[in-house]
């Protein structure tokens, strides 16, 4: 027989083990709910880079929007001038592996390709005319911010200013109005293009390598830290890019028919993107 006392005891010491059984069984529960919402995957590096917010690409107005600027019209154009000449590459590079030269393929790919090149060319020449005097707003940031400049960014434009007046000279030597040779005035130009693009991207890596979080900032204070250096990211790749594809025109670096039109074109994609109107 059990005294009393020690039925006591015993009356506690299993209260307290069914107690910690239901509290080990409630852990348990909460874990199983937890492993069953894990947080959502992490969003890719390259694509985070692209956070604006969504463009209505169905809407007219901002079409209309967008348009409206002869500057804008002029980045679609060179989507489709420089795709065309990626399309002409890369079409050239698929029949050049075709053993038959003369069969319906390679008759068929010929033909688009042809398609191709005259859109190419003559969405080039359309181009040229939109380009007329657009360096002087080149000629009013040098001028006006000279003595606030920094030695790189005066490079920057002035290369760039380069590139455009030889390209309006370049158009004057076509239309056979002053003599000399077009082809040594594309490389001209072009070289200095690309040099241009290839500084403006080592000047936006050294803009992002010098980043630093604040020890305190807000949550929109971050917010809009991390959309500048999204937005300086995307510069690197579009000049790297336009880099690349000048490269090969001004036949600094010959690489590829189709990578230089492509990358031309994607430059251009990058430069819509960040013009085009959207709802922030």
């Amino acid at each position: 027989m059990l005294t009393p006392t020690q039925f006591l005891q015993n009356r506690i010491i299993i209260a307290s083990s069914t107690n910690n059984i239901q509290l080990m069984v409630s852990d348990n529960e909460e874990e199983d709910t937890t492993s069953k919402s894990p947080p959502p995957p992490p969003t890719s590096t390259i694509l985070s880079i692209f956070d604006k917010p969504s463009a209505d690409l169905t809407s007219l107005t901002s079409w209309h929007t967008f348009l409206n600027k002869t500057s804008h019209r002029d980045k679609l154009g060179k989507i489709v001038h420089y795709g065309s000449r990626g399309a002409v590459g890369l079409i050239g590079n698929i029949v050049s592996l075709l053993s038959n030269q003369q069969s319906v393929v390679a008759i068929g790919l010929l033909s688009l390709q042809s398609k191709f090149r005259t859109v190419f060319k003559n969405v080039m020449t359309a181009r040229r005319c939109v380009r007329w005097l657009t360096g002087t707003g080149l000629m009013l940031q040098l001028m006006e911010g000279w003595d606030t400049l920094s030695l790189r960014l005066k490079a920057i434009k002035c290369f760039m200013l380069t590139w455009v007046l030889s390209d309006h000279f370049r158009w004057l030597q076509q239309n056979k109005l002053i003599g000399g040779d077009q082809a040594f005035t594309r490389n001209f130009g072009f070289s200095f293009a690309c040099a241009s693009w290839g500084l403006a991207a080592y000047h936006h890596t050294s803009i992002l390598m010098a980043y630093k979080a604040p020890n305190r900032e807000t949550a929109s204070e971050t917010k809009k830290r991390i959309a500048n250096q999204n937005k300086t990211k995307r510069a690197i790749v579009r000049n790297t890019l336009g880099c690349i594809s000048a490269a090969h025109i001004s036949q600094l670096f010959i690489h590829s028919e189709a990578i230089c039109g492509f990358f031309g074109s994607f430059t251009a994609a990058f430069d819509m993107y960040e013009l085009f109107p959207r709802e922030e």
